[in-house]
């Protein structure tokens, strides 16, 4: 199972102005396969949260990146994030 079509397809609805979209599809990849690219699902919810100015909701994806997984590509960019909210 690829994940990354799902990807493509949040980064669609990004674009086209449909973030409450984007969010349901990652909220469902999450209780599809729970163990496939959580880091960058987590990630992606703290990051269109943060769009959206709801503040709390990502800063707690973006914690969630950091103390669960330490050896994450997103790990930088999730700590970036959070220092500068």
């Amino acid at each position: 199972h690829n994940s990354l079509p799902l990807f493509h397809l949040v980064s669609l609805y990004e674009d086209l102005g449909a973030p409450q979209k984007a969010l349901n599809l990652l909220e469902e990849m999450l209780k599809r396969d729970a163990s496939l690219m959580q880091d960058r699902i987590y990630f992606s919810l703290g990051r269109i949260y943060a769009d959206l100015g709801e503040k709390e909701k990502s800063h707690e994806s973006f914690q969630y990146v950091i103390d669960h997984f330490p050896s994450s590509p997103f790990l930088s960019y999730a700590k970036a994030f959070l220092l500068n909210e």
